[in-house]
């Protein structure tokens, strides 16, 4: 199963005084997830940036992959711009629903700054990082 989901939120509208101002940027996807799941495993690639307003798109792919049986999560972060604590959260939600039957969650491209996020939350040494996807799905 192969599958691309990207933020959908319909562009906004800020009102203060009475004045409203259009925001052209909230109709661009701030993250897209594309996801490949094959025999248990789901190998995640995720672009943009992963943040209290894109990281929905995030989750809902790994909701998605556990729903239909990945208990193996590969999660490529080489095309990230930025990721902060809600990117921490949600890999870490993923870690708790696949780590007690026996899965893992890995880690592909991590960039020195989202490696600062991950150490300065304590869950670095949670999730194992790899420099491409072919050596974390084998090691999966």
């Amino acid at each position: 199963m192969v599958a691309t989901l990207e933020s959908t939120e319909p562009a906004g509208r800020i009102g203060r005084g009475g004045v409203e101002v259009e925001r052209p940027w909230d109709d661009v996807p701030d993250v897209e997830v594309n996801v490949d799941i094959r025999a248990g495993r789901a190998v995640m690639v995720v672009t943009g940036e992963v943040d209290h307003d894109g990281v929905g798109v995030l989750r809902r792919a790994v909701a998605d992959a556990v729903a239909a049986g990945a208990t193996r999560l590969v999660v490529d972060l080489s095309g990230m711009e930025f990721g902060d604590s809600s990117l921490v959260n949600t890999l870490m939600a993923a870690w708790r629903a696949v780590v007690p039957g026996g899965g893992r969650v890995a880690l592909v491209g991590v960039r020195p700054e989202i490696d600062t996020v991950l150490a300065t939350t304590g869950v670095r040494g949670r999730l194992p990082q790899y420099a491409t996807v072919e050596e974390a799905v084998r090691d999966a």
